[in-house]
């Protein structure tokens, strides 16, 4: 079995209205004032969260074959209107709340 990090991915129109993203299998919907859309992410290697080994979708390992990437994060919808910039929160974040 791979040592890979046991992870727990959610997205959401805001941090406080969060739901589970099936990791390598299908997207979530997301849906606010500002945006309608939805997002799928993939990861290498990928286990499932703690208490569900095998979750994860191996076939869908071909994404990663011969790249180096390990992971990945698609956004696919629209802005339901023009926003400035430092209002949308984006990957950038990651980082930090990481470290937090």
């Amino acid at each position: 079995m791979s040592s890979a990090p046991r992870i727990v991915c959610r997205a959401g129109p805001n941090l406080s209205s969060l739901e589970s993203v099936p990791v390598n299998s299908s997207s979530v919907h997301i849906s606010s004032d500002l945006f309608e859309g939805n997002v799928f992410v993939r990861l290498k290697d990928y286990r499932g969260p703690v208490g569900e080994d095998g979750k994860s979708n191996p076939d869908k390992e071909v994404w990663f074959e011969g790249e180096k990437d390990t992971w990945s994060i698609a956004f696919e919808g629209k802005f339901k209107g023009e926003l400035e910039v430092d209002e949308i929160v984006s990957l950038s974040l990651l980082g930090q709340w990481m470290d937090d």
